[in-house]
């Protein structure tokens, strides 16, 4: 005797509890860097910039003034986002997520809250990384029109040297970091010890430049492996996936950078309820969100070319 199957379908064990989802994502290379947060901000803000020097004077027998006191003020104009979900959990009566619905008819919990929540904050986090350097407020892309990010406002800004005379390529990779040093280490006040100045650039550039690092035989350079530095320099070279599609570097002090919020890490904060008005779960967050530099002299950008 055997057994006769011929009459069954394949089976396929699907377990709700051994769901994949994909939390790739958490808060952002760029913000992670950013010390510089300013809280409390509905919709602007003015960062305050004070400049003041006296000048060397021969010693003597009288008083002559001589040196200015400058303010001037940056902007932080803040997007406001929000993200609104509703999830009917009668929806997974008939497949094979039913075995994570409570019992009875009153679905008043979410099924998958662990999983949708860790996911909706992953992407928001993802979003946001770009936005900080992408955004841009007349931008088609919803994830980028809330407020303009570091690619606009460094363009922007009054006395940014703009780095050009090379194409970007694997094998012009060095020629155009080296371009950068020279720029960068003229400005003593910048280029120092300590400095908390970064070359940002996408993960594909800094890959061209530390492979090229390694084609050239460098072999005093490590760029196999950990952090990866301008040649020749203490400053490190910082992959941001907001960057990522543009053969744009930005060379910008980390204490440069200022953002703006409602409230800190407002982005991770979510509502759930269960409305008896249609008998839905919704889901809520929002944010409010800017960024900007507040001395342009300081900033450096290649564009490429």
């Amino acid at each position: 005797m055997a057994f006769d199957v011929s009459g069954l379908g394949s089976y396929t064990i699907q377990d709700p509890q051994q769901l994949i989802w994909s939390k790739i994502y958490s808060e952002g290379d760029t913000l992670k860097l950013i010390t510089n947060k300013q809280t409390g901000v509905k919709s602007s803000e003015k960062i305050n910039i004070l400049a003041t020097e006296g000048y060397w004077q021969t010693q003597g027998c009288s008083f002559t003034a001589s040196g200015d006191t400058t303010f001037t003020q940056a902007t932080l104009t803040v997007g406001k986002v929000a993200v609104n979900m509703s999830f009917c959990e009668r929806d997974l009566e008939p497949k094979y997520t039913q075995l994570r619905l409570a019992k009875g008819g009153n679905y008043d919990t979410l099924s998958f809250y662990n999983e949708i929540v860790d996911l909706v904050l992953a992407n928001v986090n993802k979003r946001l990384e770009v936005a900080i350097w992408r955004g841009d407020t007349t931008a088609g892309s919803v994830y980028l029109n809330k407020f303009d990010g570091l690619v606009k406002q460094i363009n922007a800004a009054s006395g940014t040297t703009t780095i050009s005379g090379t194409a970007w390529s694997s094998a012009n990779s060095r020629t155009v970091i080296q371009a950068i040093n020279t720029s960068v280490s003229a400005n003593v006040d910048v280029y120092k010890p300590g400095t908390t100045l970064k070359y940002f650039m996408s993960p594909a550039m800094a890959l061209d430049y530390r492979q090229k690092l390694i084609t050239d035989n460098l072999y005093h350079i490590n760029a196999n492996t950990g952090k990866l530095y301008a040649e020749g320099t203490n400053i490190e070279i910082v992959e941001v996936a907001g960057l990522a599609g543009l053969s744009y570097i930005y060379a910008v002090e980390t204490d440069n950078i200022f953002v703006g919020v409602d409230m800190e890490n407002e982005q991770d904060k979510v509502d759930f309820w269960f409305s008896k008005d249609d008998q839905n779960m919704k889901l809520h967050l929002e944010f409010k969100f800017a960024v900007n530099v507040a001395f342009g002299t300081r900033c450096w950008q290649y564009l490429g070319v």
